[in-house]
């Protein structure tokens, strides 16, 4: 897949912050700014208690993206109009290989700082909250890497936070990809695009 933007993949890793957020049964439910931190310090957590056992550690933290991040959301707005015009099965074809893609792309990058320390900064104000719908800023700060700015967009589903999408310095990554599957689907077919998907993603696990 020749066509992914560089530049989300060089900044993925800062999906750390939004892609461990856990709410337990028969508690209340946090604040969105909350969980963000909350699912921040799971997936650093889980980066060090399995330094040596790759598989394990990837398992577990796919266990929690999961259950928090909203893949079908994302991806209903990677593809675009062309959502509509496709099956429900094909829907739910992309929405595994994409979701896999980024999931792929993170990991890799994420566990090059593992061994980092990490500072974040969250910034939210109810402002940025309007009905099932947030907004939460976070700042991540590297001993190493240095900052990144990152804006975390979720959506109040059941009573749970999910999030849906994510804009790094300024690139909304749902939008980014959908520039770049329009540009493969401008030339070939949605299977074309779902061989293309699976290929990438073999080639990264």
């Amino acid at each position: 897949m020749g066509r992914m933007s560089k530049c989300v993949i060089s900044k993925t890793l800062i999906i750390v912050v939004c892609l461990g957020l856990t709410v337990s049964p028969g508690m209340a439910v946090e604040d969105p700014d909350v969980q963000v931190k909350n699912g921040m310090d799971k997936v650093l957590q889980l980066l060090k208690e399995y330094p040596g056992d790759m598989q394990v550690r990837r398992e577990k933290i796919r266990n929690v993206v999961d259950k928090d991040f909203d893949f079908t959301e994302m991806a209903k707005r990677a593809l675009g109009p062309r959502w509509k015009t496709v099956s429900p099965e094909k829907r739910q074809e992309f929405t595994r290989d994409f979701s896999q893609l980024i999931f792929n792309v993170y990991i890799r990058k994420m566990e090059k700082y593992a061994n980092e320390k990490i500072k974040i900064e969250i910034n939210f104000s109810p402002k940025k909250m309007e009905g099932e719908f947030a907004v939460v800023d976070a700042l991540v700060v590297g001993n190493q890497s240095g900052k990144i700015a990152v804006d975390y967009y979720l959506t109040r589903k059941n009573g749970n936070w999910k999030v849906y999408d994510v804009m790094i310095e300024g690139i909304d990554l749902a939008l980014n990809y959908r520039s770049q599957f329009d540009l493969i689907l401008s030339t070939g077919s949605f299977d074309d695009l779902l061989q293309q998907l699976k290929t990438k993603n073999a080639q990264s696990w």
